[in-house]
């Protein structure tokens, strides 16, 4: 994996400004931007690297005036969440006197970044700084002389190979008399794998400047350059190895044809030990941009001239952006004037074919009116990219950045979504992919520094352009404790931007639709909680996990938290069944009645027997002894939640009919045994006292189907038998049937069920 960073010099304006600061969310990042540096004097030129190769945050650096007497170069890692993760207004990675100018960062690998500037101790040297993942130096505070002595270096380029832990840095050099390029590689381990003080890449006549390097796939780098040796500016090229020894001809090899007058170019590796190459030319009377891919030898892939990216006759383009975006394109970014002022423009480019794949001469980034400038751009993650800009729409420049997605389709608002529209001045912006669905955007910013300048950073996600985290984040999926089951609670928080409205979705896991729920309003909660319902229940052997989302809604986009799993369970045990019984020869035949709906057996216990597992509500206690036995039993649900013991019933060894240790204290009426039945059934009547009873059925309409006066029946516990059959002997058909008991005027009813 390689990193390239290349910086053209930008010139900015210093303009009066206000103190406006974005308002504080609970998170960390921060509308308008998170505050990296506000040290005093001036902080500019910021540049930008993710964090490492596997990072979501990203490491900065930038020339800082703080001290009044230097400019020096400072560095600060921000982590995802936006926390500044060094000293506070960042470290210093070179703070020696004189001025430092143009730092660009790098991540070498193995925990360590890079940074290199142009310095003006000696009258202007290549110097670099190596810092690890904590901020600690590896390098003296003074920085590592790269080329030093007599001559004027300048427009230095950095790449790095983060697999072999190596770091490439070109430059401009005019030790010969005239501009020259020259190379150097270096790591925490060596300060220099070429020549001391520089390897000459390209001393060919009159004057090369303007370098750009790549790492080269294998433990060198390829560097690319302008050159007038023919009297016109053209493109070259070299390939070097680890220790400076040139692959291709002498001086590099040609890139661009005749007189086009190329310049502003810029490279990327082609992931295949090439290289490609963009840049600005006038072969058509106006400023177009071409690409040229060479490959590993060194030869040109795309045809004599290149592929056109932009070639509109009419207007201009200018600073150029490249990068390729790991899923085998490269993305170009341009500042294009073809309409009233300058607009941002985009191209996608397939990294081996040179097919252009998006909207001929580029997709319209960003048209708006007034001027939108200095660009720079970022892959998405999904074939798309992602670009910023300085934009003076509102008066004064702030940042906006848009989202091009795999398609070539703008995906944010029209004309962009704001990045920083604090007061006064926010420029020179730029961008890095943080590997997690979003880019974090840095830049100089004036809100409260109007004669100097601070560095500020925020995070942009890539669904709705929203800065920060904005998605909302499930923080539990929890049961609803003690119901019947079928719930769940889903409880969330917003992100860091306030939305409109959430909506939550469930459904049965691995399952293809989403289930909507309700909708809940972004008030000022911290967090919400919606009880959201199950299709099952969680039992032994099977979770029956559900799957559970929110989608928050703001400005006509939706953001949607990460898939949240949890499972509803009954947790309330079954009621105590009320147990009845009675001896029927050497057997003792119990039954009792179901308590709930999801019961899957009961535990019927025997004093001196211990636990008898029952599937119905009847069971036939065969051979029982004829001592006097004592009977109880409890239900157990789906679930596994054991419920209560019913009444005790005693079988004395003389008493046909089962019995209670006490008389009923007032008419009680248990559910018939069995139930259902075909043939005939019993029901057990409990009376306080003795009185004349009554027995009658009905069935599901209401008609009254059996009647029959049972006579005087004594206190205690006594059986009444029911045949089926109705008033005129005939069989009754299967189907629900009502029975009703009265004695003593007062009447009780239950259910039985006739299965023939």
């Amino acid at each position: 994996m390689t990193t390239i960073r290349i910086r053209e010099f930008l010139a900015t304006s210093l303009i009066l400004m206000s103190i406006l600061a974005g308002p504080v969310r609970a998170q960390f990042w921060i509308q308008d931007g998170k505050a990296v540096c506000t040290a005093g004097n001036t902080q500019d030129y910021v540049d930008i690297i993710r964090e490492g190769s596997t990072g979501t945050g990203a490491v900065m650096v930038w020339h800082d005036n703080r001290s009044g007497a230097n400019t020096d170069i400072y560095a600060q890692r921000v982590a995802a969440n936006g926390t500044m993760m060094w000293t506070g207004n960042g470290v210093a990675i070179c703070s020696a006197a004189g001025t430092k100018l143009l730092p660009l960062v790098s991540y070498e690998g193995f925990g360590y970044y890079s940074s290199v500037w142009e310095d003006s101790r000696g009258g202007g040297d290549i110097y670099a700084a190596l810092f690890n993942t904590a901020g600690g130096l590896a390098t003296p505070l003074a920085g590592l002389p790269i080329a030093t002595g007599g001559s004027y270096q300048r427009n230095v380029a950095l790449a790095s190979n983060t697999g072999l832990g190596v770091d490439y840095v070109a430059w401009t050099d005019d030790r010969n008399g005239n501009d020259d390029i020259y190379a150097q590689a270096f790591n925490v381990s060596n300060t220099g794998f070429m020549t001391a003080n520089g390897q000459a890449i390209c001393t060919a006549a009159d004057m090369q400047t303007n370098p750009v390097v790549i790492a080269n796939g294998g433990d060198g780098c390829i560097t690319a350059w302008l050159d007038y040796r023919d009297g016109y500016w053209e493109i070259y090229a070299q390939n070097v190895s680890l220790g400076g020894n040139a692959f291709w001809q002498a001086n590099g090899v040609l890139v661009t044809i005749g007189t086009v007058e190329p310049y502003e170019p810029v490279m990327v590796s082609d992931g295949a030990g090439g290289a490609i190459i963009a840049w600005i030319d006038n072969r058509d009377g106006a400023q177009d941009i071409y690409a040229q891919r060479l490959n590993f030898n060194g030869n040109q892939v795309w045809g004599f001239g290149g592929v056109a990216v932009r070639a509109f006759i009419g207007g201009t383009a200018v600073f150029p952006r490249m990068v390729a975006d790991g899923q085998g394109n490269v993305l170009v970014a341009w500042q294009d004037d073809r309409g009233p002022g300058y607009d941002i423009y985009a191209q996608r480019i397939d990294a081996i074919t040179g097919q252009i794949d998006w909207a001929f001469n580029g997709v319209g980034v960003c048209t708006e009116s007034f001027g939108q400038t200095l660009c720079d751009v970022t892959t998405d993650g999904s074939g798309g990219a992602v670009v910023t800009w300085q934009d003076v729409r509102n008066g004064l420049p702030d940042v906006y950045s848009q989202r091009v997605n795999a398609a070539g389709g703008t995906v944010w608002d029209t004309g962009g979504m704001p990045v920083c529209t604090a007061a006064q001045n926010q420029i020179n912006p730029r961008l890095v992919h943080d590997g997690s669905g979003g880019s974090i955007v840095a830049w100089t910013d004036k809100r409260s520094e109007p004669f100097g300048g601070d560095i500020y950073a925020v995070r942009i996600e890539n669904a709705a352009g929203l800065w920060g985290y904005p998605e909302p984040v499930i923080l539990s999926v929890t049961d609803v404790p003690n119901d019947q089951g079928g719930f769940v609670n889903v409880t969330w928080r917003r992100g860091e931007t306030t939305l409109n409205f959430f909506q939550v979705y469930g459904r049965p896991q691995g399952a293809g639709t989403w289930d909507f729920v309700n909708v809940q309003g972004d008030d000022s909660s911290p967090t919400w909680t919606m009880t959201v319902p199950t299709t099952a229940d969680a039992v032994p052997g099977n979770p029956h996990t559900h799957e559970f989302r929110v989608d928050g809604y703001t400005f006509g986009y939706d953001v949607l938290t990460a898939i949240a799993t949890g499972s509803s369970v009954d947790n309330i045990a079954p009621p105590a069944p009320t147990l009845s019984g009675a001896r029927n020869g050497n057997n003792v035949e119990l039954s009792w009645n179901a308590t709930a709906p999801d019961i899957d057996h009961y535990v019927l216990q025997r004093s001196d027997l211990g636990p008898i597992v029952v599937t119905g509500t009847s069971y036939t206690d065969v051979g029982a002894p004829l001592t006097t036995l004592y009977y109880r039993v409890n239900a157990v649900d789906i679930h596994s939640n054991s419920g209560p013991n019913s009444n005790q019933v005693t079988i004395d060894h003389a008493t046909p009919i089962g019995d209670t240790p006490v008389l009923p204290s007032q008419l009680t009426l248990l559910p018939n045994t069995p139930n259902p039945f075909s043939a005939s059934t019993e029901l057990h009547v409990g009376l306080p006292k003795a009185g004349d009873a009554h027995l009658e059925v009905y069935d599901v309409a209401g008609r009254r189907v059996f009647t029959r006066d049972v006579g005087r029946i004594a206190a205690g516990w006594r059986r009444i038998d029911f045949d089926g059959r109705d008033d005129r002997g005939q069989a009754l058909s299967a189907g629900v049937y009502f029975y009703r008991v009265t004695v003593a005027g007062e009447t009780l009813t239950r259910k039985m069920v006739i299965a023939r």
